[in-house]
């Protein structure tokens, strides 16, 4: 039989029989026939037929599997999956009969390989007590490939895309089954994975033959992928590097696939990190300096802590593959990581998550669904935060032990400035602070020791100049700062994510996180009992985000916030200020809270140089058993940069946030 007729007989026959056929010998022909139509759906029994639009049907859960009927209904999607490789394999055959007979033949030997998987699922499905057709069948693989245009297209959406990742879907199911105790499918699924490691490996072979010099094996099947496959089809639950490396891919293909994010259902969101956001609310004629821009080209990976599988992130600069894999052996999914948004002009699109709103975020990613409401650029002020400390104080000051000269005031004139930093000496506080109401912690301020600093006043005519007021506020005797997290619904409820510690060096600058538990001495612990509450700081936090969630709703804001606190000392006696900052966005704070949901011991989160960061790793190795890890020192963005974020595990390494 030549081969063209036999490819005919799979594509256009009617029976199960037809489908099942198999040839004693094989021959080319000699001619190359084509055929000028092609239809629509391969003919099939009525029972399985492609066209037929019936309702959906929902594939078991692991737990269901326990049932021999849901596991003969598994077997049975198996089957059509076959069946429709079978199908395609035969269409390839008609559709290119000017490929090297190699190739068609190799083809022809994989579609009888197939046809044995296809025997081996009817029968196992029967024996579990489900009849051929019994469950609605899908053409997602069909419709995926029946237009392709080139022998490459099939490459990369039969051989590359769905059968590797049946090495995934194979090893997962032979492991349930075991386990399971069904032993017959678990072969069954063992004899199917040994025989797709030979189906890839066909595909990997005329790849490389046709593909164009230079070009690699994984920007070459992607290139030739038909939505809506996308590279992220070619793998399953798990990941079977063995499987892949048998079938001839090399290590650079398999981390590029291992690590590639791509959403193939719901519409993803996409994540922005823009850490000047604040800078961009002083006046639109600032720009953020060289640092600051180099600072959130370092760090444009903190959102893939908090976006998805699925999802999209925005980079200036896309990692290495080792940094993602080394993310994945850390626990964290990955998202997709963009670099040119030309990329998601066709795509339909979730949300935009930027870290902080902005005006400027708003113009560039428009498009993507990014707003921007003018109300927004009050809420990032220091003013904003010294009003609600004045609100909160109002309310809750006696109960906490508050002082109520501690709040900043706004100053919009060089005298007001003056005449605030000499009341506040007259209450005691020898050391003032003068802050931008638009800046980032510790930046954009100078401080009053007992005398002015150099160049005070040109400092504040020029702040005042370009921002318009100034928040003076005294120094305090600090004991601890502490961060709380909180989201505001779209019903304005207040959802409290947690709160945890963090330190500032001398100037006030982030130096990083505490990870864990709240962890503080016993004498902080009493105070918080003595205020009032025997729930101690918990009903302080929800005193706090009470206050400051109301009063964002009011101004339109909904999403994540982020409160700075701090414990002091004044004469000696313990004291609260639970608002010194409000951040309406991600935070620092935040971040940790995401990193150590993954890494369970108390330990630090640090922003330090990469330098730095690359002499605590090598100083603390990082200590794993098994999948845990016990302790040391990893990084969390790439430490190939000029500044990057590192965490020690341990509780012995919380010494390290003391500089």
């Amino acid at each position: 039989m030549n081969l063209h007729d036999y490819a005919q007989q799979l594509l256009f026959g009617e029976t199960i029989a037809d489908k099942l056929f198999q040839p004693q010998k094989l021959v080319a022909c000699s001619t190359k026939p084509r055929l000028l139509k092609f239809p629509s759906y391969p003919n099939r029994p009525d029972k399985l037929s492609l066209q037929t639009r019936s309702q959906r049907w929902q594939f078991p859960s692991p737990k269901k599997m326990e049932e021999d009927k849901q596991r003969g209904y598994a077997l049975h999607f198996f089957a059509n999956h076959e069946l429709l490789a079978i199908e395609l394999m035969a269409l390839c055959i008609l559709r290119f009969p000017d490929t090297p007979f190699h190739f068609r033949r190799g083809l022809a030997h994989i579609i009888q390989e197939e046809q044995q998987h296809l025997r081996l699922y009817i029968n196992r499905s029967k024996e579990l007590g489900v009849e051929l057709g019994e469950i609605p069948v899908n053409a997602f693989f069909w419709n995926s490939l029946k237009d392709m245009t080139c022998p490459l297209e099939f490459i990369a959406g039969m051989s590359l895309t769905f059968e590797q990742a049946n090495l995934d879907h194979s090893i997962y199911f032979q492991h349930l089954f075991k386990q399971i105790g069904d032993t017959k499918s678990a072969d069954i699924m063992t004899q199917v994975y040994q025989d797709e490691i030979r189906h890839v490996r066909h595909g990997v072979r005329w790849l490389r033959e046709w593909k164009e010099d230079g070009e690699s094996d994984f920007s070459t099947q992607s290139k030739h992928l038909r939505k809506p496959l996308t590279m992220m089809r070619a793998k399953g639950k798990i990941f079977d590097k063995k499987g892949r490396k048998e079938a001839g891919l090399k290590d650079e293909y398999i981390q590029s696939l291992q690590v590639f994010a791509y959403s193939t259902g719901r519409s993803p969101n996409i994540y922005k990190f823009n850490g000047n956001c604040e800078l961009e609310m002083a006046s639109a004629a600032i720009t953020p300096n060289k640092r600051a821009l180099a600072l959130d080209k370092d760090l444009d990976c903190i959102p893939l802590f908090f976006a998805q599988k699925g999802d999209v992130v925005l980079v200036q600069s896309k990692p290495e593959n080792d940094y993602l894999l080394h993310l994945e052996r850390l626990g964290f999914s990955i998202p997709q990581l963009v670099h040119n948004t030309r990329e998601l002009n066709t795509r339909k699109i979730g949300k935009f998550i930027p870290w902080g709103q902005s005006p400027k975020i708003a113009k560039s990613y428009e498009p993507f669904g990014a707003t921007w409401n003018p109300i927004w650029r009050e809420l990032f002020s220091k003013g904003f935060g010294a009003n609600l400390l004045s609100l909160w104080t109002e309310r809750y000051g006696d109960r906490w032990g508050a002082d109520k000269n501690v709040y900043g005031i706004t100053c919009s004139t060089e005298q007001e400035v003056f005449d605030q930093v000499k009341k506040y000496k007259r209450n005691g506080y020898s050391n003032v602070l003068i802050k931008a109401q638009w800046c980032t912690a510790g930046r954009d301020r100078i401080e009053y020791r007992n005398e002015w600093p150099p160049n005070a006043s040109q400092w504040i005519r020029k702040t005042l100049k370009k921002q318009g007021s100034v928040v003076v506020e005294p120094k305090l005797q600090k004991v601890i700062d502490f961060s709380i997290q909180f989201t505001i619904t779209k019903t304005g409820k207040h959802k409290v994510d947690g709160y945890n510690r963090f330190a500032t060096n001398g100037r006030g600058q982030y130096i990083g996180h505490y990870l864990g538990t709240f962890n503080v001495p016993q004498q902080i612990h009493r105070f918080f009992q003595q205020t009032g509450s025997p729930r101690g700081i918990k009903r302080l936090v929800e005193s706090a985000v009470e206050v400051v969630g109301s009063e964002l709703f009011k101004r339109q804001y909904i999403g994540p916030v982020g409160i700075d606190a701090m414990l002091y000392k004044n004469n000696g006696a313990l004291k609260i200020r639970p608002i010194v900052e409000v951040n309406p966005r991600y935070t620092m704070g935040r971040l940790a809270l995401q990193i150590q949901k993954n890494i369970h011991k108390r330990g630090v989160m640090l922003i330090t140089s990469a330098q730095k960061g690359r002499q605590l790793m090598k100083k603390y190795p990082l200590q794993r058993q098994g999948n845990i890890l016990q302790h040391g020192f990893t990084n969390i963005t790439p430490c190939n940069r000029d500044v990057g974020i590192f965490i020690g595990i341990g509780e012995d390494l919380q010494q390290c946030l003391n500089g």
